[in-house]
C-alpha cells in the first residue's frame, strides 16, 4: 500500500528511487526483496533508536 502512494507521488512531483531502512529481520528483509527492493548497507542505529533491535538497520532501495 505504501509503495503504491509513493508511485502515484512521484508521477505528479517526479523521483525514481525509493529508500528505507528496517531491522535485520529475516521476514522483513524477504518481502521487502519481493517488492524489489535491494540490500546496499547497514546503519549504526542512533542513541535515540532505543527500540529496535540489534546494532544496525538494514538499507534498502529500489528504482521506478
Amino acid at each position: 500500500m505504501a509503495v503504491n502512494k509513493i508511485h502515484k507521488i512521484q508521477k505528479e512531483i517526479g523521483g525514481r528511487f525509493m529508500y528505507l531502512e528496517c531491522e535485520n529481520n529475516e521476514k522483513l528483509l524477504a518481502f521487502y526483496k519481493k517488492c524489489n527492493f535491494k540490500i546496499f548497507g547497514k546503519r549504526r542505529l542512533d542513541r535515540d533508536e532505543t527500540d529496535i533491535n540489534g546494532n544496525y538497520l538494514i538499507q534498502l532501495f529500489a528504482m521506478f
